[in-house]
């Protein structure tokens, strides 16, 4: 019941936001109202989410073949090696475990929702708080986050449990499959 293409269009209010999202940019177009449009487009989801923001700092790495792109806010420029190595331990168990990413990007992008909210998980796409709590390097919090996050891509997204009606499914197997990844490589 889900559709397996998504075509959607976004107006953004400042040409110089950097945006980004589930699918890949397949056009971009500056409006005379200093507004821009942007035309995504993804194959086999079934939900789609973007993100904007003029302040993003854009990282990107190749990660299992996977073209990674981190949207990094200033103040968390200094977590992008923690982050890329999350992304990489992630891919690789879950790549090696459950089937390979089908899709040739992920967009990991900073979110500011209060002082911790902000994770989340949608096609292609994971967001990250931008202000967790300092952490030492030994406390691997942002890594947990992250890797829960990226874990979400199977169970949310390819195999796509039905998250109304048995949230327990998709939180469930991505926990547990959490905790096994930070148990084999932390």
């Amino acid at each position: 019941h889900y559709p397996l293409r998504r075509q959607r269009q976004m107006c953004i209010r400042d040409r110089k936001y950097i945006v980004d999202g589930t699918g890949h940019i397949v056009s971009e177009k500056e409006n005379p109202d200093s507004t821009k449009t942007v035309t995504f487009k993804a194959e086999k989801v079934h939900d789609f989410a973007f993100c904007a923001s003029p302040y993003f700092q854009i990282r990107k790495a190749d990660i299992e073949g996977i073209e990674v792109i981190f949207l990094l806010l200033p103040r968390n420029l200094y977590k992008y090696q923690r982050w890329t190595k999350a992304t990489e331990v992630a891919l690789r168990y879950c790549n090696s475990n459950f089937g390979k990413y089908p899709y040739s990007k992920l967009v990991i992008a900073n979110s500011y929702i209060g002082i911790m909210g902000g994770a989340m998980e949608c096609p292609m796409m994971v967001t990250m708080p931008t202000r967790l709590p300092l952490t030492p390097k030994n406390i691997r919090l942002d890594e947990e986050i992250l890797i829960h996050e990226i874990v979400h891509q199977w169970w949310y997204g390819i195999v796509a449990s039905n998250e109304a009606f048995e949230a327990w499914l998709d939180e469930g197997f991505t926990t547990y499959s959490t905790r096994k990844i930070m148990e084999k490589e932390y």
